[in-house]
C-alpha cells in the first residue's frame, strides 16, 4: 500500500489516499483523512467503480488522481479533467503488482 496526501481540488486543507491492489490485478484507492473536516466514505474503491458513497468521495477521489498525475484539468477549466499518460502513476501500480505477487508466494 502506498499512500499520499494531497490537497483537495478545492486546494484547502490536506486529504491522504492509500492505493492498493486486490487479488493482484484490481487497483483500488481509499480517502484516510481529511484535515478540513468534509464528510467521505473512506472505504476502498475499485477505480472501475470510483462513484463513491458520499457526496464528496469522488470530489477527494479526483484531488488524489491528480495529485498522483493521472489526470490533469482541461485548460482553464478547473472543474474538468481529462486522464494523461502518468509515468510515476504507472509505476506505482507495477510497484503493487509486485508486492501483492510477493506477499502471497511468501504465504
Amino acid at each position: 500500500m502506498n499512500t499520499s496526501i494531497c490537497q483537495p481540488l478545492s486546494n484547502k486543507d490536506e486529504i491522504s489516499h492509500p492505493f492498493s491492489l486486490y487479488s493482484e490485478k484490481i487497483l483500488h484507492i481509499r480517502i484516510t483523512s481529511n484535515s478540513g473536516g468534509g464528510y467521505f466514505s473512506d472505504e476502498s474503491i475499485a477505480l472501475a467503480d470510483i462513484e463513491g458513497k458520499s457526496v464528496n468521495t469522488p470530489t477527494f477521489l479526483m484531488a488524489a488522481l491528480h495529485n498522483e498525475e493521472f489526470i490533469k484539468p482541461i485548460g482553464e477549466l478547473k472543474r474538468y479533467h481529462q486522464c494523461i499518460d502518468a509515468k510515476s502513476f504507472k509505476a506505482l501500480i507495477r510497484k503493487l503488482q509486485k508486492l501483492a505477487i510477493s506477499s502471497t508466494t511468501s504465504s
